[in-house]
């Protein structure tokens, strides 16, 4: 796959870091189109460091939006998340 395609594929996804352990939890409060793809114990990413965390990945759908629903719906619960480019979360995943 040429470089083209995979960066119009990875453009439409957006990724966050969710500030929880609890696996279950986060589930819980993510929209069909939003998954839960690498938990992360303690990891420094460019200029940013997270403590235990994961990370979430999903494509935006109708109002079901990272910035619009999933991040407030979290922060309802007291779980603080932070939208990131996909280069910081490659570097997240391949550690």
């Amino acid at each position: 796959m040429d470089q083209d395609k995979v960066e119009t594929i990875l453009g439409k996804l957006r990724f966050a870091v969710i500030s929880s352990e609890n696996y279950t939890e986060v589930s819980r409060y993510l929209p069909m189109n939003y998954r839960i793809i690498h938990v992360i114990k303690y990891t420094p990413a460019k200029d940013k460091t997270f403590p235990d965390c994961m990370l979430i990945a999903g494509n935006d759908n109708a109002g079901w939006t990272l910035d619009g629903y999933v991040l407030p719906r979290l922060g309802s619960g007291m779980i603080h998340g932070e939208e990131i480019s996909y280069e910081e979360a490659f570097d997240i995943i391949n550690g």
